[in-house]
């Protein structure tokens, strides 16, 4: 009888002992530490390269898009940068970090130490600033002008905020607004390094004139979306991160990051269980919408070389409307690599921003780092604004 327990007993040990639940390192799930740490030893150089690199193979949407001798040779740097005994501090190992991303063509690959990039800085504009940069709403605003005896409404996005943000409240009505006026205005996006895309494509389709469920006059392009546990990983710690930031100014976050990250960790679970596949992909096929609806007066986008990411995607959206017109410089080029992550290394207290998808466009291009020139370029340091106003606007009636 003894012996029968025992081996019941061993049994049971094994079954608890032999079960090993999915899981994943990289997610945060408290608040970290971001200030620099003054001495790394050569194994916690080796860690966080180790986990990195673990990251780029499985959670990189640039990984299905780029050569393989591109991200190979990324790779063997972030080996090498592990060898290097001269980097001893999180300092220095940032800028050897970035020198190596920076090798990559893709402009969202980058490293922060605290709030800084460690190297590739986001591009400034020349040609003015966005008339929302100082209106209490951080977000978005409607200004008018008069030109002529008529009000010249100028739609000013300075970035694009989830769209469960109480900024955006408003809006949409706003939109309609102008669009009840039938004269031409404004976008300016200026200074706009992008964000979600969700409620700048609102404002594209009703330019167009099309339903909530119908598809975008999008360029056709083959997307390329990592489904991997690594990318729900990077999803979650940016929405984290996002929250952090907010309590460590004593503010308090807005509640649709704690519920994004909630979602993000919902989804980490199905991958880790090969409940979702991996690796999702998606065509975007461009259409020609039915015209009788389009709002057929001049639309004038201020562009400049902060416009980027989400920014650049939403004159994508743009592209075919014929009544759009883009005024400015050309914008940052952070088109291909999108739906950003971020992974924190432990040992570094260093955040790598890694773009969880990419495209490939069918027409060939690829705009990365040059990013999209205007129609109407304007001289550096002239205000897009006043160019559009004095040269544009002046020279048409407003109501055609």
């Amino acid at each position: 009888m003894t012996n029968k327990i025992k081996s019941f007993t061993l049994i049971i040990l094994i079954l608890i002992t032999g079960f090993k639940a999915k899981t994943i390192n990289g997610l945060i799930e408290k608040n970290v530490d971001l200030e620099a740490v003054p001495y790394l030893s050569q194994l916690q150089i080796v860690n966080d390269v180790n986990i990195l690199i673990q990251f780029i193979n499985n959670g990189y949407g640039g990984k299905d898009i780029l050569p393989d001798s591109e991200v190979n040779e990324l790779i063997n740097q972030l080996k090498n940068i592990s060898k290097d005994a001269k980097i001893q501090n999180s300092n220095q190992f940032c800028i050897a970090i970035a020198k190596a991303t920076e090798t990559m063509r893709d402009f969202h690959l980058t490293v922060n130490l605290g709030m800084q990039s460690c190297g590739r800085a986001w591009p400034r504009g020349s040609v003015g600033s966005n008339i929302s940069l100082n209106n209490q709403n951080s977000t978005w605003s409607l200004e008018q002008i008069n030109l002529n005896n008529n009000k010249i409404n100028i739609l000013g996005i300075k970035k694009m905020t989830n769209k469960n943000s109480e900024d955006w409240k408003g809006f949409l009505e706003a939109i309609d607004l102008i669009l009840v006026q039938k004269n031409s205005f404004i976008i300016d996006l200026r200074g706009n390094p992008g964000g979600d895309l969700r409620m700048p494509i609102e404002l594209v389709r009703k330019l167009y004139g099309i339903k909530f469920d119908d598809p975008l006059p999008l360029p056709n392009k083959k997307i390329y979306r990592k489904r991997a546990p690594e990318s729900w990983v990077l999803l979650a710690n940016a929405f984290w991160l996002q929250k952090q930031n907010y309590e460590i100014n004593n503010q308090t976050p807005p509640e649709y990051l704690l519920q994004e990250y909630i979602n993000m960790k919902g989804y980490l679970t199905k991958s880790l269980n090969n409940e979702i596949p991996w690796l999702e992909t998606e065509i975007s096929t461009k259409f020609t919408p039915n015209f009788e609806f389009l709002f057929n007066k001049n639309i004038y986008v201020l562009i400049d070389r902060e416009c980027g990411s989400s920014c650049e995607l939403t004159l994508e959206a743009l592209e075919n409307h014929p009544y759009a017109h883009t005024v400015g410089e050309s914008t940052a080029g952070v088109v291909h690599f999108g739906n950003l992550g971020k992974l924190f290394l432990p040992d570094s207290h260093l955040v790598v921003n890694i773009p969880t998808q990419g495209a490939i466009y069918s027409d060939g291009r690829f705009v990365e780092k040059t990013g999209y020139q205007p129609k109407y370029m304007v001289p550096r340091g002239t205000n897009a604004l006043e160019f559009t106003v004095n040269n544009l606007l002046k020279a048409q009636n407003i109501s055609d």
